[in-house]
């Protein structure tokens, strides 16, 4: 069987599992819970089907080194517990437009099912072009180690310690607010620095890196990604290019199934760019979509969170998005009396909408109790009608 049956099938298999177990449990975070495991599968049928080169065995290596680290760090916050799901699905089964049951099973199925694991396999594509060009069959294609390999190597490794750096100051902080909630006090201290004391009363975290940007750990995710494309980059040549420097090249290279043709050719004319951008090779199609992703999933986290947290749409203002900056932005924490009057007005919400709903079923129960007066009302005076009519027509056969 060759590579791309086996990937084919191993990703299908994915697919079906995650679409059935769901749809079993109604619990959409399956493919939360594979999301660190697949990507290593498809770079070790890649790794085989490349005849174990060199460098599809150093890519294997770092995504299964982060595969391993992004499996622990979702297994320490509760993610493979029994029932245990992400919090924004049940934000999104809320929406309007997905209430129905018959939409939810679709979005299940395309957008949970099919698209989260497409993409799994796209970002692992790099690995795939690296095991082609080193196949037996394209002896003649093979590139040796270069300085490319250790930029990508360098490059993926200082954005999965970001990464990792992030996690665990977000894990850090969560801990730290499930304690205070409690009220409880940490061995360490670490809930009387006033650092955190600044972001418990805030309801975030806006220090550490989470100072210079709002979602290291989503940005250093994204260039993981990307900076596995740069070994695909290493090992292109003249023969087999990553990048085309004309349109025509597209029609005389050897590797045209490779590229994707996407804008007209007029366009880059017009803007005389140097390379052709009317077509782009595969291997970057899985990062492409994963950074969309992230704009999308970025977009509808901090929609959640602005209406949680009062101060967060002051983050917002101070602090970049995606990209971290050089100097920190520290938020000014809410003041006590603030944050009072803000518990103080949800507390109050809270009670109101406890009391509608207790008038509303009281009222329910007394229009239930009125309706059962009134049909006892209406019995007695049928019966009573009756009697009458009994008695009168009793009198009237004693007077005949």
């Amino acid at each position: 069987m060759n590579s791309t049956n086996l990937l084919t099938i191993v990703l299908v298999s994915f697919i079906s599992f995650s679409f059935m177990e769901s749809s079993l449990t109604r619990n959409y975070s399956s493919v939360d819970r594979l999301w660190s495991i697949t990507p290593s599968v498809y770079a070790f049928i890649s790794l085989q089907h490349g005849a174990f080169n060199q460098r599809s065995i150093v890519m294997f290596a770092l995504i299964s080194i982060w595969g391993i680290r992004l499996t622990h760090n979702f297994h320490r916050k509760g993610g493979y517990r029994r029932g245990e799901e992400d919090y924004r699905w049940n934000n999104l089964r809320e929406m309007r437009m997905l209430r129905h049951p018959i939409v939810w099973a679709f979005f299940n199925l395309t957008f949970i099912s099919i698209y989260q694991h497409t993409l799994l396999f796209m970002i692992t594509l790099p690995c795939v072009y690296v095991a082609e060009m080193n196949s037996s069959n394209n002896a003649e294609l093979m590139v040796a180690l270069n300085g490319f390999d250790f930029f990508a190597s360098a490059s993926f490794l200082f954005f999965l310690f970001i990464e990792t750096k992030a996690d665990n100051e977000q894990f850090a902080f969560q801990e730290a607010k499930k304690m205070y909630r409690e009220g409880k006090t940490s061995n360490d201290n670490t809930i009387n620095d006033k650092k955190f004391k600044n972001d418990l009363k805030n309801g975030f975290l806006s220090q550490g890196l989470f100072a210079r940007s709002r979602h290291p750990n989503f940005f250093s995710e994204q260039m993981i990604w990307w900076s596995l494309c740069v070994f695909a980059y290493a090992q292109s040549n003249e023969t087999s290019p990553l990048f085309l420097k004309s349109c025509k090249d597209l029609k005389s290279t050897t590797t045209s199934k490779y590229f994707i043709r996407i804008i007209s050719c007029s366009v880059r004319k017009r803007f005389n760019v140097p390379i052709c951008l009317c077509s782009i090779h595969y291997v970057f199609l899985g990062a492409i979509l994963l950074s969309l992703l992230f704009q999308g999933s970025t977009n509808f986290t901090e929609s959640i969170t602005s209406k949680k947290y009062a101060m967060y749409k002051v983050y917002q203002k101070k602090v970049n998005r995606l990209i971290p900056s050089l100097f920190s932005n520290s938020v000014a924490v809410v003041s006590e009396d603030d944050a009072a009057r803000t518990i103080q007005q949800r507390w109050k919400e809270k009670e109101k909408k406890k009391k509608k709903k207790k008038n509303d079923e009281e009222e329910d129960s007394s229009l239930v109790d009125d309706h059962i007066s009134t049909k006892k009302r209406t019995e007695k005076k049928i019966k009573k009608r009756s009697l009458l009519s009994e008695i009168f027509r009793r009198n009237s056969k004693k007077d005949y």
